[in-house]
């Protein structure tokens, strides 16, 4: 099974790094050199960047025909950021920045100030099913500022249209409307436009379900229809956090001697898990684990991880280690490690290094 690195040249932050800075806003992060061509030749008045969770190459090339509207409009193929997961990709999308620099880089993660793993982005705490905490976990330990709060500050007008954004959206139709009533007026704008399909179905009835399939085909005609609806001055993108692929489980709890070794649960994400170890084990896990695991995973330290490159480049940002833990194991096939007993309800899964998650395309559907 192929497997990939993640290339920080090449991801969702570095469009819209690009545009940030065709936009009159400064960004040190690299620029994906597509966009960035686009916005220095055109005199765009709006940018538009969509992005559908889980649409990578791999269900692009499964659902479309090569003829379609969305594949004969690629213009790259560009890496998901890494771990491959809604929860750390989109955040580097929001927030412009790479996963060491922003610190969410799971579904799951651990704060040891409160001593609660939770899923981040609702902020439920996964041992009681209930509300972490009366404010937000994620956004009081590691706050970032959202790039749409950056233009604005600069006197562009930055928009959040989601489920759960500044401008809210309860479907596609919701969508298009606040997209063409943006678009109506010569002001620049940036538009940041989040839906959560075709990844909530290939959760639930796996990757290549007849109903994904559906929902991509819908996608394709949805986003023709609308790029031909837009003004000229309008630069209409899209793209995806990361792919899935179909996911086979392994539980540590039938390992007693391994989960001996543990101070707490494992948390991040079933396919790149971090392991916290009571001291005595630390020098003792590696071996077991790859005794047991390591044909499916690549076993690394919170170290290596980091300065491998794997989170990107930049400043690390203060709870990183403190989320990685001691070890780190890295899906590199259709693995996953059951790390909660509703895990393996799962088909669909993401946050491995296989081509089929790691491969995201970059869309240029108007231009």
């Amino acid at each position: 099974m192929e497997t990939c690195f993640p290339d920080y040249s090449n991801t969702g932050l570095t469009v819209v790094s690009a545009v940030l800075n065709a936009f009159g806003v400064k960004d040190e992060h690299a620029q994906q050199k597509d966009v960035k061509e686009l916005m220095e030749k055109h005199a765009y008045k709006k940018a538009i960047l969509m992005l559908f969770d889980g649409m990578g190459m791999d269900i692009l090339e499964h659902a479309l025909p090569e003829d379609s509207f969305l594949r004969t409009h690629i213009v790259s193929e560009m890496s998901a950021a890494y771990p491959s997961t809604t929860a750390c990709a989109t955040t580097s999308i929001a927030c412009c920045e790479t996963p060491r620099e922003h610190g969410w880089i799971g579904w799951d993660l651990y704060f040891k100030e409160e001593d609660k793993l939770v899923a981040v982005l609702i902020n439920v705490d996964e041992e009681t099913g209930e509300q972490a905490a009366p404010y937000h976990l994620g956004r009081k330990y590691a706050p970032f500022t959202p790039v749409c709060r950056r233009l604005n500050e600069s006197g562009v007008g930055g928009h959040d249209i989601s489920a759960f954004g500044t401008d809210i959206i309860h479907d596609l139709d919701g969508m298009r409307e606040i997209i063409l009533s943006l678009c109506a007026d010569d002001k620049k704008r940036y538009m940041y436009c989040y839906w959560g399909d075709p990844d909530h179905t290939m959760h639930e009835r796996g990757c290549y379900d007849e109903k994904v399939l559906q929902i991509v085909r819908d996608i394709d005609r949805y986003i023709e229809d609308l790029a031909a609806s837009l003004p000229e001055d309008v630069l209409l993108m899209v793209t995806a956090d990361h792919g899935l692929i179909d996911g086979e489980w392994v539980y540590l709890e039938e390992h007693r001697e391994l989960t001996g070794m543990l101070l707490k649960r494992p948390s991040v994400e079933p396919r790149a898990c971090a392991f916290y170890l009571k001291d005595e084990y630390k020098e003792a896990f590696p071996k077991l684990f790859n005794s047991l695991y390591g044909e499916h995973f690549r076993l690394l330290t919170a170290k290596e991880f980091v300065e491998g490159g794997y989170l990107g480049g930049g400043k690390d940002h203060p709870k990183l280690y403190d989320f990685i833990g001691d070890y780190i194991a890295l899906s590199l096939d259709k693995t996953c490690i059951s790390l909660l007993p509703k895990d393996g309800t799962l088909i669909g899964m993401h946050a491995g290094l296989t081509r089929q998650e790691m491969k995201v395309p970059l869309i240029v559907a108007k231009k």
